[in-house]
């Protein structure tokens, strides 16, 4: 029982903390049929932009509590006080539910700035295709947060150990909503419904005001419209016409669409990995410490891992296949990708006619944008 406990709670804030695109068959598709007819007058691209930022971008930094020209010294103070407070508050919602739970706030929380190509150049291309195969979708210039847990310094190990079955559950789900192990591990530190976890998130990110969510809908429904701006299609039209000379055709609208057709085909492929159905049918009721002898303590997942050739031999052939056939199309596509946007200059077009619109958008609605940007400002210093 006590490996169970220990690998699940670490996992769980592992995944919580660590938690905000292949030579293509000629037939690719995707739910979006190609262009429509675009208008002759549509392919006009005004000057380009000083800044990578448009005026929405400026107005989401400042709602989400972020800017471009942070140091990593902030971004880290920044990190190391927003643990902290949800630690805390993670503590006082369980202690108003009679449970005892001590604030994580030895965790040593690091801003780390990944190595390597930035995602979309030809050196990343080269490298890993789009990232998919090569599990390695951040590429260079990624800035996040990573931890060192140690269950033997855990601040709630002998708390839970201490418990009986009934006690675990019920603590669990004042932790994270959900009574199963399993499913705790992989919805992680979220957590589900009204658990403490799930509040200390949603009161933590001010962007989940009510009185700004009609706006919150309109900023949804304007990212999700440039893609088919005129200017946008007309542009992504030569993208397509570039990639079918390079004997790719594709029925999809642009580089977008095809990173989330790709995504998509990639999970099916994930979906094969036998050590995920392994651990889905296991009668974790019935047998809640695993399979037999199993050791769920630190590295047990990727034991298991390396035991499935031999749990499962069929199965894990299969998929190291699917993976195989996945990375050289992937491969191939992402190369022809960067030489089409690289010859047309795609990028550059692209984020002239973003900002453009993003101006207009702001224009219409600067009040209410400005608004709540200030009351999410208001709520980050009262905290």
């Amino acid at each position: 029982m006590s490996h169970r406990r220990t690998s699940i709670t670490a996992l769980a804030v592992a995944v919580g903390l660590l938690t905000a695109a292949c030579t293509a068959p000629a037939d690719i598709t995707d739910a979006t049929a190609a262009s429509p007819d675009i208008p002759a007058d549509a392919t006009a691209t005004p000057a380009r932009p000083a800044s990578q930022q448009g005026a929405l971008d400026e107005f989401t930094a400042r709602i989400n509590g972020t800017s471009a020209d942070q140091t990593l010294q902030q971004l880290q103070e920044g990190t190391d006080a927003d643990h902290r407070w949800r630690e805390e508050f993670i503590a006082a919602c369980m202690a108003e539910q009679g449970f005892t739970y001590y604030p994580r706030l030895q965790i040593p929380l690091t801003v780390t700035v990944s190595d390597g190509p930035a995602q979309g150049t030809r050196e990343f291309a080269e490298r890993y295709g789009f990232g998919f195969a090569t599990n390695n979708v951040r590429g260079g210039g990624y800035i996040g947060t990573t931890a060192e847990i140690d269950t033997e310094t855990e601040p709630n190990q002998s708390l839970i150990e201490a418990m009986s079955d009934a006690e675990w559950e019920a603590w669990s789900y004042a932790m994270w909503g959900e009574v199963s192990e399993w499913r705790s591990l992989m919805f992680g530190n979220f957590g589900l419904g009204s658990s403490c976890n799930r509040k200390a998130w949603e009161t933590f990110i001010p962007m989940e005001m009510p009185e700004f969510r009609a706006l919150s809908t309109e900023i949804s429904i304007f990212n999700h419209a440039i893609q088919t701006n005129p200017q946008m299609l007309a542009l992504a039209r030569e993208w397509t016409e570039c990639l079918a000379e390079q004997g790719h055709p594709i029925r999809l609208r642009d580089p977008i669409q095809l990173w989330e057709s790709l995504n998509r085909e990639w999970r099916g492929v994930e979906d094969l990995d036998p050590t995920m159905r392994f651990m889905a049918a296991w009668d974790w009721d019935t047998y809640p410490d695993g399979p037999p002898d199993w050791d769920w303590g630190p590295g047990g997942w990727d034991r298991l891992r390396d035991a499935m050739p031999r749990l499962e031999p069929d199965a894990w052939a299969a998929y190291i296949a699917a993976q195989a056939e996945f990375e050289t199309r992937e491969m191939a596509l992402a190369l022809a990708d960067v030489d089409c946007r690289e010859s047309l200059d795609f990028d550059a077009r692209a984020l002239v006619i973003n900002h453009q619109l993003q101006q207009e958008f702001v224009d219409r609605n600067r009040d209410e944008l400005e608004a709540w940007a200030a009351a999410a400002e208001a709520a980050r210093d009262n905290r």
